[in-house]
């Protein structure tokens, strides 16, 4: 242009990264033995396969309790980063203890009251119980004919079940006196 003296100024073009999405989905089961793993995925628009990495805090386990899964994308030359957290809860399963039922005769000693269990999974015994119940009853040798004094446990603890109890009883009979003897027969010669 005759009537310009004409300078330039160089531009840019600012090429963004592509957004991701991270998802960590949440899973509840019950206690069985098993771990049980969440998974993690990374989506983005432009429809590249991309990989994030899976961590548990506290470390994933088998055991009934609260992990908080966090999924993260480092980002790339076209990504940028993200994560995301959810949680792997598994529930402590039931367990019933109940206390062992006897009948005695009145004056009786006291019969040893046991513990027997509903609910273990996974082939599970007592044996995996932190605490072993302890098992007592209310009657005593002096208890009453008729009456029906409790059994009951308690006590027991372990990790993976919510325990709960059921009481038994102990069923108090009257003594039945022995029958008389035969009546004697006299014999005359």
């Amino acid at each position: 242009a005759t009537n310009y003296t004409i300078s330039y100024v160089p531009g840019a073009i600012t090429i963004a990264k592509i957004p991701v999405v991270v998802t960590v989905p949440d899973v509840t089961v019950n206690y069985d033995g098993g771990n049980h793993p969440t998974s993690c995925s990374v989506t983005a628009a432009d429809g590249a396969s991309l990989t994030g990495t899976l961590s548990y805090s506290p470390a994933l386990s088998s055991n009934a309790g609260t992990y908080t899964a966090t999924c993260t994308f480092a980002g790339d030359a076209g990504h940028t980063a993200g994560s995301a957290t959810g949680t792997v809860k598994i529930n402590a399963v039931p367990l019933v203890i109940t206390a062992s039922s006897h009948t005695v005769t009145f004056g009786s000693p006291v019969p040893v009251i046991t513990a027997s269990y509903a609910g273990f999974v996974n082939g599970e015994t007592n044996a995996v119980l932190t605490s072993q119940p302890t098992c007592t009853t209310a009657y005593t040798p002096t208890s009453a004919a008729g009456t029906t004094p409790a059994t009951s446990c308690a006590g027991a603890s372990a990790a993976n079940y919510s325990i709960s109890y059921v009481p038994g009883r102990v069923t108090v009979n009257a003594v039945v006196p022995p029958p008389p003897p035969p009546p004697r027969r006299r014999c005359v010669w």
